[in-house]
């Protein structure tokens, strides 16, 4: 090959060399840009998740704040209700608690009722819960009594509340033999060493027939008055009936139904503590004299609000051991005391001699007194 073949191919292969590296610089080129402009998207889609997240959390941060300083805190429920002042009882502040589920505390790991309720009454105070599930007034009879009051002898406890029944109701036990159980538990609660027993009335259930529930709930104050224990919470009922929001399954309680609970056990507490005093004689009981055909004044010293019968509960005259039918006798008072007048035509149709009179209140206080009814000149 000639010298100058050689010159023509060498310019040829320069030009095909020139011609390759300008395509890989245009190619080089568009990558860069496609690259440039793939970072400044995504600069971009950075920089608006920044300014959302920012925006977000100012939201959340400035909720908190109007929270922290304008939200009144009774607009909703607190897990841990503190009491302004402990409420101030003769008694230890270990109070115990006799109950079934809706006592122990279920379903949803909610805190029970009688711990918020020691919560209200006041740091001092503190719960003892033998509530057990699906338990009747049989079952406490049987084997849940008796390892209750051992606890409730080891912690000294004298207060205990009682509400049991709903079980019962469910197997269609009469309520008569519901009366009984409670009768007999409250007996060896007493028995125990007990100051005071309080037997709250059983809630709302979507389960019971409302009929028979209102009557044991009824029977139930009959019990307080006749075992001189005391009736504690009567409205429990009603409230869950009217706020089935609160109850999880139409029977058991969500956290704000056991706080509301809580609340009405130890509104009852507190009434039955600072109105349950033992109530006494104003004035001496005088002997009854026939010939002056004067009706037999007695006066207590306790409210007459105490007397009258409120939802069934019973308060009442007896006389040796047996119920003055309420026409013998006429009820009046005050806020503080209780007069009242015993017939005499009544008392003209009972022999002569020493009698006894006992004046029952519906918180199951009573008084008892003897006096002599004095017949003709004697």
């Amino acid at each position: 090959m000639s010298i100058k073949q050689r010159s023509t191919k060498s310019k040829k292969d320069q030009t095909k060399d020139q011609a390759k590296a300008f395509r890989v610089r245009r190619r080089s080129t568009k990558v860069l840009r496609r690259r440039m402009t793939k970072l400044s998207e995504l600069k971009t889609r950075t920089l608006v998740a920044l300014i959302v997240m920012v925006a977000i959390l100012s939201g959340i941060l400035g909720l908190g704040w109007w929270k922290l300083t304008h939200h009144n805190k009774t607009n909703s429920p607190s897990r841990k209700p503190v009491a302004k002042q402990s409420l101030v009882m003769p008694y230890s502040k270990t109070v115990g608690f006799i109950g079934d589920s809706l006592t122990y505390g279920c379903c949803q790991k909610a805190i029970p009722a009688p711990t918020l309720e020691a919560q209200r009454l006041g740091s001092d105070y503190r719960a003892i819960n033998r509530g057990a599930n699906g338990s009747t007034t049989t079952d406490w009879l049987d084997k849940l009594l008796e390892p209750a009051l051992k606890e409730f002898k080891k912690n000294k406890v004298e207060v205990v509340q009682v509400m049991l029944g709903t079980n019962d109701l469910v197997k269609r036990l009469p309520i008569d033999e519901i009366v009984d159980h409670l009768r007999e538990i409250a007996d060896r609660v007493k028995r125990n060493g007990a100051k005071m027993v309080i037997v709250n009335n059983i809630p709302y259930s979507s389960l019971l027939d409302d009929e028979q529930a209102r009557r044991l709930n009824i029977r139930l104050g009959h019990l307080a008055s006749e075992r001189d224990v005391y009736i504690g919470d009567t409205s429990a009922y009603d409230y869950f009936k009217s706020h089935q929001e609160q109850l999880i399954d139409g029977t058991h309680m969500n956290q704000a139904g056991y706080q509301k609970l809580a609340e009405l056990w130890s509104d009852a507490l507190e009434r039955v503590v600072s109105t349950a005093k033992q109530p006494r004689l104003t004035s001496p009981l005088s002997d009854y004299q026939s010939r002056f055909k004067q009706d037999l004044v007695v006066t207590l010293s306790k409210s007459v609000e105490w007397f009258y019968v409120s939802e069934g509960y019973y308060a009442g005259v007896e006389m040796d051991g047996e119920v003055v039918d309420r026409t013998n006798y006429r009820v009046s008072g005050t806020s503080d005391r209780t007069k009242l007048d015993v017939r005499h035509d009544y008392l003209d149709g009972l022999k002569a001699g020493e009698h006894t009179i006992k004046v029952k209140f519906s918180d199951g206080t009573s008084v008892s007194r003897k006096f002599k009814i004095v017949k003709g000149d004697d």
